[in-house]
């Protein structure tokens, strides 16, 4: 009984060390999970969480793909060192490497790229994220045999059953190597609310450009359905998100975009985060 009683002991005491370091997390998707923990929007997150791997703007099947050799020690073209590194990352594919060696606590994901780019085939073998309009800017890209495009927009049936294998498989990849690892879905969305000069506007007519009110809906009935369909196939535990309170002010370090929001949300995610691990 007194062999038993100091063994509950000694783990509540190593429960209360552990809750006193930083969380380890890790993420994939975009800005909007990504920039709730950048010190621009939450100066303090790093009390409370320390990123150990993260992705940006890669479709999950493009994650999932088999590897694109890189033989190019330096990626020339026209667009910023940032995106030179992400589209590197799209073609090796090592997030599930760093995943595995960082063993993040938490796993937050959002699915903002599958649903504004998709994938393109390339090479009839491997994926990559569709962003032609970016990645033609790269004289490397001119080595690839570009495929069928798998979107929103085109082969939308094939696309949602093929990301849907490739969640399942992700998902498996993460319990099976990464056991004690909480996985956690960012719900956010597109907001078509932008606020200038103390006026709300609509965001897609200040811009003046092709996504209309139309398709940022479409947009956020697929973003829902693999929100969705993540969560109650597999019991996720989520971060909700509320398009009537979040818009998009004409400030933002970013500049204006329906995925770009303003101060609260990111105040009001990253409490939302801290009490749904509380008891982690």
């Amino acid at each position: 009984m007194l062999r038993k009683l100091s063994s509950l002991l000694r783990k509540q005491s190593l429960h209360e060390i552990r809750k006193t370091e930083p969380t380890r997390v890790a993420l994939l998707g975009s800005c909007t999970t990504r920039d709730v923990f950048n010190s621009k929007f939450n100066s303090d997150y790093k009390k409370y969480f320390q990123i150990v791997a993260d992705q940006q703007h890669m479709s999950l099947l493009s994650v999932m793909a088999t590897p694109i050799e890189i033989k190019d020690k330096k990626i020339e073209g026209n667009v910023t060192e940032f995106y030179k590194k992400v589209y590197r990352q799209d073609l090796q594919k090592d997030f599930l490497k760093r995943l595995k060696a960082s063993q993040p606590e938490v796993l937050i994901l959002d699915f903002y790229t599958d649903v504004f780019y998709g994938a393109i085939k390339v090479n009839d073998k491997s994926f990559i994220t569709n962003k032609k309009w970016q990645y033609q800017k790269l004289s490397h890209f001119k080595n690839f045999s570009i495929n069928d495009e798998y979107s929103i927009y085109n082969n939308t049936d094939d696309f949602i059953s093929t990301w849907m294998a490739n969640f399942d498989e992700f998902y498996n990849y993460v319990k099976k190597n990464i056991p004690h690892c909480q996985i956690v879905i960012n719900k956010t969305k597109f907001v078509n609310i932008g606020r200038h000069n103390g006026k709300m506007v609509t965001l897609s007519e200040e811009l003046n450009d092709k996504w209309e009110k139309f398709h940022i809906d479409r947009f956020n009935i697929l973003w829902n359905l693999l929100d969705t369909y993540a969560i109650y196939k597999y019991n996720l535990k989520k971060i909700d998100f509320d398009r009537d309170k979040y818009y998009c002010p004409s400030n933002h370090a970013w500049g204006w975009f329906y995925v770009h929001y303003n101060q609260e949300f990111y105040s009001d995610t990253l409490i939302k985060l801290k009490n749904l691990l509380k008891d982690y």
